[in-house]
C-alpha cells in the first residue's frame, strides 16, 4: 500500500523560525546541502487572483517571492550572472552528451538530440547535470524491475563515468520535482519522465518492507512495497 507524505516548501519552513536561528542556520544550509528551489514562481492576491509577486495585492510571504525562484523571475541582463546553464524558475541545468562533454564543447553539439534510452549515441543528449547540487542525472527511465533489482545493479556506463552510478535519495529526487508545473512534475531539462512514482535509495525506517519513492505526475514523496515491479527509477551520479 502505498503512503503519502506532504513536501513543504523548505522556504516556508526556514520562515517558520526566530529570527535568531534563521541567521544562525542560514550559512550552514547554504553551503552544506546545495538546496533546489521549488519552482514555483507565481504569487496569488486574497482573491486568488494571480498577480506579479511586486504587485500590492499579493499576499506577502509567498514562496515565489524568495530563494533562487524570485531571483530567475529578474531580468534576462540580471539572470547572465545567475544561471551556468538554463531551466524554468530557479532551476539551472545543463545538458551532457554520451561521452562527457557539455552542450556546445568538445564534440557534443551545441543543441544535442536528446536520448532516453540505455544506449546513447556519444554525441547524443544522455545526461542532465544540476548545477546547484552538481548532480548528474541519467535521462533514462530504469523499467521492469523492483526495488529490489534496482538497488543490487545499479550500474552503468554514462556521460563520462563508468562506475558511481546509484539510486537516488529521496531528498535528491525531490531536488528535481518542479512544484511550478505538473504532469510531469519537472523541468523539461528531463524529458521522457513518467508520470509515475520513481524509486528512491531509502527503506522506509518504520517498515522496512517498504522502500522511499516520488510521484513526478504531482511531486508527492511517499513509500511502497519494495517488491512492487510497477514504477522505474533514475540513477545519478555525485556525491550523496
Amino acid at each position: 500500500m502505498l503512503h503519502l507524505s506532504t513536501r513543504r516548501p523548505f522556504a516556508s519552513l526556514l520562515r517558520l523560525l526566530p529570527t535568531a536561528a534563521l541567521v544562525l542556520l542560514a550559512p550552514t544550509i547554504s553551503h552544506a546541502f546545495k538546496l533546489n528551489d521549488t519552482g514555483l514562481d507565481i504569487c496569488y492576491s486574497a482573491s486568488n487572483a494571480p498577480v506579479p509577486c511586486a504587485d500590492p495585492t499579493a499576499i506577502v510571504g509567498q514562496d515565489a517571492m524568495w530563494g533562487r525562484d524570485a531571483a530567475g523571475m529578474a531580468p534576462f541582463s540580471a539572470q547572465l550572472f545567475f544561471k551556468i546553464g538554463a531551466g524554468g524558475a530557479g532551476f539551472d541545468y545543463t545538458q551532457i552528451c554520451a561521452n562527457g562533454d557539455a552542450a556546445g564543447s568538445g564534440t557534443c553539439p551545441l543543441n544535442p538530440p536528446a536520448n532516453t534510452g540505455p544506449n546513447p549515441a556519444p554525441t547524443q543528449w544522455a545526461c542532465t547535470r544540476d548545477n546547484v547540487t552538481g548532480l548528474l542525472w541519467s535521462l533514462e527511465s530504469k523499467t521492469g524491475g523492483t526495488w529490489v533489482t534496482y538497488s543490487a545493479s545499479a550500474t552503468t556506463s554514462r556521460c563520462g563515468y563508468t562506475s558511481g552510478w546509484r539510486m537516488p535519495t529521496t531528498r535528491e529526487l525531490l531536488s528535481i520535482v518542479n512544484s511550478g508545473t505538473h504532469a510531469p512534475a519537472i523541468d523539461s531539462f528531463f524529458p521522457g519522465t513518467q508520470l509515475n512514482w520513481y524509486w528512491a535509495a531509502e527503506l522506509e525506517a518504520i517498515n522496512p518492507a517498504n522502500a522511499w519513492m516520488v510521484d513526478f505526475t504531482n511531486g508527492a514523496a511517499g513509500t511502497n512495497t519494495k517488491t512492487d515491479l510497477s514504477f522505474p527509477t533514475r540513477l545519478v551520479h555525485g556525491p550523496h
